[in-house]
């Protein structure tokens, strides 16, 4: 089996304790051959976590002056996408980056353009997308098992105390993604509503600023109205605690979803159905390699896919300020 040899670039949180443990499950498919940071004390020091051991680069011309990678994994702060993956493919390299696909849908249409003028892979890493939960929640959906789908309720409220590491990040405290968290975070709980549902069509939001610490507004409320009529609720905080709560109800039943259980109920009974813990994680990298590797269809990755994600989030942003509903469509024209 030909390995993808495999550059890291950024060696902060996510490159340590994200990425470098899905990547050593694969190290029959991939060799971490270099790792970038300006940083050289990271660097060397998530090099010593390695084996075989990786080159070390201060720069990113560096290595592609090396030709020791045919592709990079960018876990970098949002803002540096766009100009970090158009280095790579026009250097005749392969990119996975990390979600958010750019700071705003403006950003991310850059990163769609170069998708599609070139041949290079652009995978946007959404882990949410590779859960199986989320994909059995739709196939149960679509089954009729609970009637037609009519609302969506999705409510995630988990306070990031000022000690959380995520935090802890100069970027994340001095934003330059739309509404910090509410993006970072929200394009997650987006692509999973995207899979269960389709395309969020139409939406009416209003955030709020709770924690001073978090760098931006850290709560929304948004009325969402999907393609397919479905229309929901959703809210997120992160300057707050509450309990969780994600449910799709229907005409003859409910789907509610936990993290790692989906629960039928009608009026025939409650059926459980339990799903193992996953590794989001491994489970992209090892797609990202069939993609590179073995010509499979970049569905997962795509970065249309990630681009509506985020147009959902800035449509809400937009709501808010402008105090209106918006189409989601507007931002992506």
């Amino acid at each position: 089996m030909e390995k993808l040899r495999l550059a890291i670039v950024g060696c902060g949180v996510a490159a340590r304790e994200l990425h470098l443990p899905a990547l050593k499950k694969l190290s029959n498919r991939i060799e971490i051959t270099a790792l970038v940071s300006r940083t050289m004390e990271k660097a060397k020091s998530l090099a010593e976590l390695v084996e075989p051991r990786p080159h070390v680069f201060k720069s990113f011309n560096e290595l592609v002056n090396s030709g020791i990678a045919e592709a990079v994994d960018l876990a970098l702060p949002t803002s540096l996408n766009p100009e970090f993956i158009e280095k790579a493919v026009v250097n005749g390299l392969h990119v996975i980056a990390e979600k958010p696909i750019a700071v705003n849908v403006k950003e991310g249409k850059k990163v769609l353009e170069l998708a599609k003028t070139n041949q290079n892979v652009i995978y946007i890493a959404e882990n949410y997308r590779h859960f199986s939960i989320y994909r059995k929640a739709f196939k149960i959906i679509n089954s009729g098992r609970i009637g037609i789908p009519a609302l969506l309720i999705w409510r995630s409220i988990k306070l990031i105390d000022k000690n959380n590491k995520y935090a802890q990040t100069n970027w994340r405290q001095h934003p330059m993604h739309i509404v910090g968290f509410i993006s970072d975070a929200g394009v997650h709980h987006i692509a999973a509503i995207r899979t269960m549902l389709g395309d969020v069509k139409e939406v009416i939001a209003y955030l709020k600023r709770v924690r001073d610490y978090l760098g931006a507004e850290d709560s929304i409320t948004m009325n969402l109205l999907l393609k397919s009529g479905i229309v929901g609720n959703y809210i997120a905080s992160y300057g707050l605690n509450f309990k969780d709560e994600i449910a799709v109800v229907g005409t003859e039943g409910n789907l509610r979803i936990g993290e790692n259980t989906l629960k039928i109920e009608t009026s025939r009974g409650i059926e459980t159905l339990n799903f193992p813990k996953e590794d989001s994680f491994f489970k992209e990298f090892l797609d990202f390699y069939e993609v590179v590797k073995q010509g499979a269809e970049n569905k997962l990755g795509s970065t249309l896919e990630a681009l509506k994600d985020l147009a959902v989030i800035e449509a809400a942003v937009r709501s808010f300020h402008e105090r209106r509903s918006v189409e989601v469509d507007e931002l992506l024209e």
